[in-house]
């Protein structure tokens, strides 16, 4: 018997999906290439993805992760940053906008229904860590 989309789709849901450069890794220095991670953790990342990855299924989406080598580089700063590769394990690690109940990103805009934001924001518009 086939699947259905929502059947599909509910087998890969994720809990969250959390954005790497800015809200994982400080990326107070700007890119640097693919493999070059140069930043510590924002402050409590390391202990709410743990924390996280306890409890729900988590994945971490970068633009980074294009690439494989990418993807291996952000595992790296991960497991230096205090994450074990057990935990690595677990993550699903992805360039694309995945199936999840909630996003985490520097780089968004919470949609109520009630409107969209002006071209001046969208312009004007900077991450917290370049306010």
């Amino acid at each position: 018997m086939s699947k259905t989309t929502e059947e599909i789709l509910d087998n890969n849901k994720f809990d969250v999906a959390v954005d790497f450069d800015g809200v994982i890794h400080q990326y107070s220095s700007g890119f640097h290439g693919f493999e070059n991670i140069l930043d510590p953790p924002v402050a409590n990342a390391i202990s709410t993805l743990k924390e996280y990855i306890a409890n729900l299924k988590v994945a971490i989406f970068s633009t980074r992760a294009s690439c494989k080598e990418g993807v291996a580089a952000i595992k790296v700063w991960l497991e230096k940053n205090g994450l074990t590769k057990e935990e690595i394990a677990t993550l699903t690690i992805t360039n694309t906008k995945i199936h999840a109940n909630l996003y985490i990103d520097d780089r968004s805009w919470h949609f109520d229904g009630s409107g969209y934001p002006s071209i001046e924001y969208i312009k004007g518009f900077k991450p917290w860590n370049k306010i």
